[in-house]
């Protein structure tokens, strides 16, 4: 990614990078090759049963390697998702803000089950900012950050602090 939005600096043309910090994408079944399964309300947990493999296909019992699950290899651990299942993301508005545990804020997104990231681990909020980092604070001439009503007030406003001085550090280019 890197050479590629240095090729494009180099070639006028600006990058604007569409940060969705929320989820890594399909990453993989939940034990018994459930997909889809119903919402586990608040302490539950679903059981991961197979990573997606380089083939995209889940096949990967214990991730191995850089090609295996997700990067970077600290977010291929199990604690650093919700696994609550599909649930409602609807929201009324009226929620407390730093309520992490509401259904809307821990489902997994349909119709594909893109699993969330466990915003409330610590160490899983160090390794997503270390690969953002790596895409943005190098790289890109900008970013939005996507899917922002899915977590926390206090995480919300962790990401705009540390990302604030980046873009005033590295884009006043």
């Amino acid at each position: 990614m890197i050479d590629l939005v240095q090729a494009s600096h180099r070639n006028g043309i600006r990058v604007i990078l569409d940060v969705v910090f929320i989820t890594p994408g399909i990453i993989g079944l939940y034990r018994d090759g459930e997909n889809l399964p119903l919402y586990q309300p608040y302490p539950q947990q679903l059981s991961f049963g197979k990573w997606r493999g380089p083939d995209g296909d889940p096949s990967v019992t214990s991730p191995a390697g850089l090609d295996d699950a997700v990067w970077p290899l600290e977010l291929q651990d199990g604690n650093a998702y919700m696994r609550a299942g599909i649930g409602n993301l609807g929201s009324s508005g009226n929620e407390d803000p730093n309520d992490g545990t509401l259904e809307f804020r821990r489902s997994d997104f349909p119709p594909d089950g893109l699993r969330k990231f466990n915003h409330y681990s610590g160490l899983t909020l160090s390794d997503l900012n270390f690969a953002i980092n790596i895409g943005l604070v190098k790289t890109a001439t900008g970013f939005r950050i996507d899917t922002v009503k899915h977590v926390t007030g206090r995480y919300r406003a962790s990401v705009y602090w540390r990302y604030k001085g980046i873009r005033s550090e590295y884009w006043q280019r």
